[in-house]
């Protein structure tokens, strides 16, 4: 039985006698002549009779309703929760989120200001995995201090669909391990290098998609060698 009030946060998981492929999240705005209006996730207003919502909705947790900083918190961990907690973060311009060790980005396609601030680097140096909220220098400081520590290399695995901001990440990861590593300069060097050799990648197998005019078809492949001070000795790219 679903205990219904106004103002509570719920999981559509149909529409009418359509299941829908995902439950989308909503809110009860107010109960009338039987029905309930709900809000949903996209501002759409939707009706459903208070007879038939025990099928229609059901409790959404509460670390659903407002958004986590780990998904591995969330009481909802399944595809739906996982969705609303990425677009509620998106919303407030927070397009990081951390699954664990994982970091999601969702690309904001536009320039959020002070996120990459050579502040924000050095705020982020030497921090564990979970002191700061999600960000991209959080993995690149996790694998630069984990070298150092251990002395053994690092790897970032970097994937995602087509436009989904695969190279600028890179291009950020490379900033952060140029300013901590005290070389500045090396960061302007190593971009440089990499987008001189893209032409000459980009002529196999690169394709024309809707969200990418020139999206590659082949993984890219960057190493950094270290010296023992922790300084970028050489990189080259695959």
């Amino acid at each position: 039985m679903v205990v219904i009030r106004p103002g509570d946060h719920v999981w559509l998981t149909s529409h009418g006698d359509q299941k829908l492929p995902v439950a989308i999240g909503a809110q009860i705005k107010k109960s009338e002549g039987g029905k309930l209006l709900l809000i949903d996730d996209l501002e759409h207003e939707i009706w459903i009779e208070i007879s038939k919502a025990g099928k229609q909705i059901k409790a959404m947790h509460p670390t659903s309703q407002s958004g986590v900083d780990d998904m591995i918190r969330l009481g909802d961990l399944n595809e739906a929760g996982i969705l609303r907690n990425l677009h509620l973060r998106y919303k407030n311009n927070k397009i990081y989120t951390f699954t664990g060790a994982i970091l999601v980005a969702v690309n904001p396609y536009q320039i959020i200001k002070g996120l990459y601030e050579p502040s924000e680097i050095r705020r982020y140096a030497n921090k564990k995995i979970g002191e700061l909220p999600p960000h991209i220098f959080s993995i690149a400081d996790n694998a630069y201090y984990n070298m150092q520590r251990n002395n053994r290399d690092q790897c970032v695995v970097i994937s995602g669909e087509s436009g989904a901001g695969k190279t600028e990440s890179a291009k950020l990861l490379l900033q952060f391990l140029a300013e901590a590593s005290g070389q500045q300069n090396m960061e302007q060097r190593i971009e440089k290098q990499i987008l001189d050799s893209n032409p000459v990648l980009e002529a196999f197998g690169n394709a024309k998609t809707v969200r990418n005019d020139n999206s590659s078809r082949f993984g890219k492949f960057i190493e950094l060698q270290f010296n023992r001070r922790g300084a970028i000795d050489s990189a080259r790219q695959n």
